[in-house]
């Protein structure tokens, strides 16, 4: 239904639809509310930007809709709030804004993710933000996991590590898996480690 509905607004066009949407925000049904949120998201309607940023200011309100809406229209007031959030008090803020960065490939927000990570006191928010920073995929990220794993970090996240980049071609993964690789205790899971780096590449 929901994607007959995302279809059926589509073919509306945009400038018929979003100020519909835009007055719907005010909706007193949360239901209603949390798809105006999501189609606004979708369309990536930026001047919604503000009235998003300000559903973060009302903590029992949108706040899951409100961080994935902000990460698709990816704009830097929208990135730069989703920042601040990774250090709110409240586990599922920062678990939010951590799969919200994910989503935005937000690379200016890869340190701090990488910090998450390795120290965050919530298991779900550690794997949220390693699943942010995996998701980027970039040469840079798998350069700042390679740096943690070396001084003995991310140990929980080995095996998503190893799947994950298993996925990849490029060779910015080899020094990290290598690192993984040294840190193991057993030998057979090593040598899988090592088999996966040199498979790929032809090596």
């Amino acid at each position: 239904i929901r994607d007959a509905a995302y279809d059926a607004l589509r073919d509306v066009g945009r400038e018929h639809v979003i100020p519909a949407l835009v007055q719907a925000l005010g909706d007193t049904d949360p239901t209603r509310r949390h798809m105006v949120i999501e189609l606004l998201g979708v369309f990536h309607y930026e001047p919604v930007v503000p009235a998003l940023i300000q559903r973060l200011r009302e903590p029992y309100k949108d706040i899951q809709e409100a961080i994935t809406a902000l990460a698709r229209i990816g704009t830097p007031e929208a990135i730069d709030e989703l920042i601040e959030l990774l250090w709110h008090e409240v586990d599922a803020y920062r678990e939010a804004a951590a799969r919200g960065l994910g989503l935005a490939r937000a690379e200016s927000a890869l340190q701090m993710l990488c910090l998450l990570a390795e120290s965050d006191a919530s298991p779900t928010v550690r794997g949220a933000a390693m699943g942010a920073v995996t998701a980027m995929g970039t040469m840079e990220a798998f350069s700042h996991l390679e740096e943690i794993v070396r001084r003995g970090g991310l140990e929980e996240f080995y095996p998503q590590l190893i799947q994950v980049l298993g996925m990849f071609s490029h060779p910015a993964e080899i020094p990290i898996l290598l690192e993984i690789a040294r840190n193991l205790i057993d030998p057979e899971d090593a040598m899988t480690i090592l088999d996966s780096i040199l498979t790929p590449h032809g090596e």
